[in-house]
């Protein structure tokens, strides 16, 4: 039986390998989800170790705190042409940046 969902609608069916293919990228994408949450978590974990000051190993792991501008918020802007963009710069966020030196 066909589904005839407006969601499907002008899509082609597939199965197969296709199928096998989309269900390795669904898991895929499950476990990077699940990876870049548990990166998330070690990432907080450190920086609560580090005291809030830039800390490093001798292993050569460093991390340290820096600042990012905020973005522009373009919506804020009518006419872009000759126009200074800081006052439309959102406010300066403090990021922290992990890495091994070689």
């Amino acid at each position: 039986m066909e589904n005839t969902s407006i969601l499907f609608k002008g899509l082609k069916k597939k199965t197969g390998k296709w199928s096998t293919v989309a269900s390795k990228l669904r898991e895929m994408r499950l476990r990077l989800k699940a990876t870049k949450l548990a990166e998330k978590d070690l990432t907080l974990e450190l920086i609560k170790l580090s005291d809030g000051v830039g800390c490093y190993d001798k292993n050569g792991y460093v991390l340290k705190p820096f600042m990012r501008k905020g973005a522009i918020d373009y919506k804020l802007i009518k006419q872009l042409e000759d126009l200074d963009l800081e006052p439309f710069r959102r406010e300066s966020s403090e990021q922290w940046k992990f890495d091994q030196l070689k």
